[in-house]
């Protein structure tokens, strides 16, 4: 069995900013991951039906969206932490629609 690795991550100076690059053992790029979460793989490499189907799924799970959501509970924690000391207690109605709100801006982008 050969232990070579197939492929690495490479992120070199002529790389596009914010992108991940494959490359197989002769340094030759194989897929990108670009910045706006796109998957290309060179023209040059012959990608099987099953390679296929994995780079679809995958795409599909870069481009979704993953909510995050808090409880109410858990945003009073995080309110409540060291960065917020003395205010058990103070917390009202506006806190947490403004932590909600910041989590939806998030989710946005």
């Amino acid at each position: 069995m050969n232990d070579e690795p197939v492929a690495w991550n490479y992120n070199g100076p002529n790389n596009a900013p914010n992108t991940i690059t494959f490359n197989n053992v002769n340094s030759d790029w194989v897929m990108q991951i670009t910045a706006d979460k796109k998957i290309i793989v060179n023209e040059d490499i012959e990608v099987s039906d099953a390679a296929q189907a994995v780079l679809d799924a995958l795409q599909l799970l870069l481009l979704k969206a993953h909510p995050a959501n808090l409880t109410d509970e858990e945003i009073l924690e995080v309110f409540e932490s060291p960065f917020h000391p003395n205010t058990t207690g103070k917390i009202n109605d506006e806190v947490i629609a403004f932590a909600r709100a910041i989590l939806k801006k998030a989710q946005e982008k």
